[in-house]
């Protein structure tokens, strides 16, 4: 199917360093081509055929003065979250990520303004809650979204774009919608047992000031969690991070210690995984339990993706502090149950 959508959006001030630049509300311009799964796949049939698309969006971000406008492309997924039988209406899920333009980015001698984005490129991600309504191979699609674009601190400042919208589109169905069969095909995520892997991960992010240098930062991540259903995972996970940037930070502050020990932080989280076959989409939530100075605070979030290939996981995640992109990891793990 091929679509379109226009959304109303405005700028959420998630940060009082970020109040100048919100000075209208913003628009989102989306087309897209939308497509059916196979039906080959075992979660084909357990997420009640979903459908996956890839889109562009032209954003006016509010302030065309010192944000200037968006382009940005991404691919998503559908996930019908209520989809009675015999009724053209549905509930959904929709999840996207990909890559955004933005016209304007800080710079000290022009855009000094610009608080929010350090880079031209930037990461991309959106979700939406879907009403869908179908008449005949048309489909109406009303919902309420969210909208980030940021760089994870790979150039400062990185406040990061954060766009709640009210969106309306219509899709168009080029031919008729293949069935899924009611086969049932055994998922590698087995009910009621439990997974527990340990992740080595490396990131990179800069810090203030600005044109500083960039800084490793080296994670060991601890997560185990219990399949409920063919679905869904509830996770819990340990954290310990090393910030090589950690100790300069400090100094920034004008601490006195700036040992090796107090540039590490240990977190505790809580968190939901979606399966996919082989793989999970994770969404966590934790705080630190070690974090000298209170550097960003003490609430954490991650949102990110496993594959398994055998007993080992490949790993790459997005963590912030609630709307602020922190940083970009990835890295390779062992699952010692499944």
């Amino acid at each position: 199917s091929i679509g379109v959508s226009a959304h109303g959006a405005f700028l959420y001030l998630h940060s009082p360093k970020m109040v100048h630049l919100r000075a209208r509300h913003a628009t989102i311009w989306d087309i897209h081509a939308e497509f059916s799964v196979s039906g080959s796949k075992s979660w084909h049939e357990r997420y009640k055929e979903p459908r996956w698309g890839i889109n562009g969006m032209f954003v006016t971000l509010g302030n065309e003065e010192l944000l200037g406008y968006a382009f940005n492309a991404s691919t998503y997924i559908r996930l019908p979250l209520i989809k009675p039988k015999e009724s053209n209406y549905q509930l959904g899920l929709r999840l996207g990520a990909g890559l955004s333009y933005l016209t304007k980015k800080f710079t000290i001698t022009d855009n000094y303004g610009n608080s929010a984005i350090g880079s031209h490129i930037n990461g991309l991600m959106q979700a939406g809650l879907e009403n869908t309504f179908r008449f005949g191979r048309f489909r109406l699609i009303a919902g309420l979204y969210f909208t980030h674009m940021s760089n994870a601190a790979y150039k400062v400042p990185n406040l990061g774009l954060n766009y709640p919208s009210l969106g309306l589109g219509i899709n168009y169905q080029l031919r008729p919608s293949m069935e899924i069969s009611d086969q049932e095909i055994p998922l590698p995520a087995t009910p009621g047992k439990w997974i527990a892997e340990v992740t080595g991960a490396i990131g990179i992010k800069e810090i203030y000031p600005v044109l500083g240098p960039k800084y490793g930062i080296f994670s060991i991540y601890g997560l185990s969690g219990r399949v409920w259903n063919q679905r869904h995972s509830f996770l819990q996970g340990v954290d310990i991070l090393y910030h090589t940037g950690g100790r300069q930070e400090l100094r920034n502050m004008e601490d006195a210690d700036e040992s090796f020990a107090r540039a590490i932080r240990m977190g505790l989280s809580l968190g939901y995984g979606l399966h996919f076959g082989d793989f999970m989409l994770t969404f966590q939530m934790g705080s630190y339990v070690v974090n000298y100075k209170e550097i960003d605070g003490w609430i954490f979030h991650r949102i990110g993706g496993r594959r398994a290939f055998g007993p080992w996981v490949a790993f790459m995640a997005l963590k912030t502090h609630f709307f602020q992109a922190d940083f970009v990891e990835a890295g390779i793990g062992y699952r010692f149950l499944k």
